[in-house]
C-alpha cells in the first residue's frame, strides 16, 4: 500500500493543478463517526477532479483502519497520511501542512466527526467559485448535531449575499461552520501571515484571511451537519479545562491584534468588539484576572459598547438564575425546545 510519505508530508510544497479540488479531512479517534464522513466526500457528484487529503494524528480507535479500508477503495482520489506520535500535543498546526500538501486550485475543508449532507455540495460551491474570480471563499449553513439530534442550524438568512470583513469578525470562528467552506488555495500556500502563524486554532483565522483577500459569498442551502459540543472536541475540551480557555483567551487577543496591525487597525472596532465578548464570562466567572480586564475594558472607546453592556447584564442575569437550579433547568429547557422548533 503506497501511502503518503512523512519526509513528504514534513518537507516541500505540492504543485497546483488549475480546476481541481482538494478535501482536508483531520482525524483523531473519530472512528464512530467517521464512515459517513467519507460517504460523505466519494458520494459528491462532480465534473472535474478531487482529491481527498486525510490526516490521522495517531489515533487510539480504529481510525486509521477505517482510513485504509476507504484507500483500498478509492486508491485514486484519497491520499492518507498516518502519524505514529499525536502532532497536535506537539503544538504543530497540522491544517497549516495540509495547505502545503494540497494540489487543488480549491480547497474544501471537513473534520472527521462533521460530515456533508448533499451530494452536489462541492459542485455548487465549485460553479460559483470559478464563475466569480473576486470571491475567495464560498460557504453555507450546517445543522448542529448534539447526541445525534439535530438543535439549531446557524442560517444567516434566506437570501444568497456576500458578508463583509466586518461581519466575518464580529461573528467569531462559529459564523462560518469549518465543514462548509470552500475557497481559493492561493490564499493559504507560500508563508502564511503572521496572525495565522500565532493562531492556536485554525477555522477562524483563515477566514479572516480569506475575507480580506476577496468576496465571501454565501448560499443559504444547508449541506452539511457539524457535532457540537461531543465528546473529545476542541470546545469539550475548552469547557472542560477553564486554564486552557484562559490560555485560549490570551492567544486569540495576541493574534487578533496582529491581524488588526496587518489591515492597518481598518476594523480596530471590530476587533476590540470581539476580544471584549470573548473574554466577558471568563471575567464575570472570576477565572479571567482582573487587571487584563480593565484593560480591555479601556479599549470599548472604539467598541461597540451597548452591545457590550448587554452582554454583561445577560451573563449576570444567568449567574442569578443558576442559584435556582429548578427555574434554571425549566428556562434552560424550554430555550432547547423554541431552538429545536426554530431549526
Amino acid at each position: 500500500m503506497c501511502l503518503v510519505r512523512m519526509d513528504i508530508y514534513m518537507n516541500g510544497e505540492s504543485d497546483i493543478e488549475v480546476g481541481m479540488v482538494s478535501v482536508l479531512c483531520t482525524v483523531y479517534n473519530h472512528g464512530k463517526y467517521l464512515r459517513k464522513t467519507l460517504e460523505g466526500f466519494v458520494n459528491q457528484k462532480v465534473d472535474f477532479k478531487y482529491e481527498i487529503l486525510i490526516h490521522d494524528d495517531a489515533s487510539k480507535d480504529d481510525s486509521a483502519d477505517i482510513i485504509k479500508e476507504y484507500y483500498e477503495k478509492y486508491p485514486d482520489i484519497i491520499r492518507p497520511i498516518f502519524q505514529k506520535e499525536n502532532q497536535y500535543s506537539k503544538g504543530v498546526q497540522i491544517m497549516h501542512n495540509l495547505f502545503k500538501l494540497a494540489r487543488g486550485e480549491y480547497i474544501a475543508i471537513c473534520e472527521g466527526d462533521d460530515y456533508w449532507t448533499d451530494n452536489n455540495k462541492l459542485k455548487i460551491q465549485y460553479d460559483y467559485i470559478s464563475k466569480h474570480k473576486d470571491c475567495a471563499c464560498v460557504f453555507h449553513p450546517v445543522e448542529y448535531l448534539k447526541n445525534e439530534i439535530v438543535v439549531c442550524n446557524d442560517k444567516h438568512g434566506d437570501c444568497e449575499r456576500n458578508f463583509s470583513i466586518r461581519e466575518l469578525i464580529r461573528g467569531g470562528g462559529g459564523f462560518q461552520a469549518t465543514c462548509s467552506l470552500f475557497f481559493r488555495s492561493k490564499y493559504v500556500k507560500g508563508d502564511l501571515p503572521a496572525f495565522v502563524r500565532m493562531a492556536d486554532i485554525t477555522d477562524y483565522p483563515v477566514q479572516l484571511l480569506l475575507g480580506v483577500s476577496g468576496n465571501v459569498h454565501y448560499i443559504p442551502r444547508v449541506m452539511a451537519k457539524y457535532r457540537w459540543i461531543n465528546e473529545g472536541s476542541w470546545t469539550n475540551r475548552m469547557i472542560d479545562d477553564k486554564e486552557k480557555y484562559l490560555k485560549h483567551l490570551y492567544t486569540l487577543r495576541s493574534w487578533l491584534g496582529e491581524f488588526n496591525c496587518y489591515t492597518t487597525h481598518k476594523y480596530g472596532k471590530d476587533v476590540a468588539y470581539v476580544v471584549v465578548l470573548s473574554s466577558l464570562g471568563m471575567y464575570l466567572e472570576g477565572v479571567y484576572p482582573a487587571e487584563k480586564w480593565n484593560t480591555i475594558i479601556n479599549e470599548l472607546s472604539v467598541c461597540d459598547s451597548n452591545a457590550v453592556k448587554w452582554m454583561i447584564c445577560k451573563h449576570k442575569l444567568v449567574r442569578i438564575i443558576k442559584r435556582f437550579p429548578v427555574l434554571y433547568m425549566v428556562l434552560k429547557g424550554l430555550k432547547m425546545r423554541l431552538t429545536k422548533m426554530m431549526s
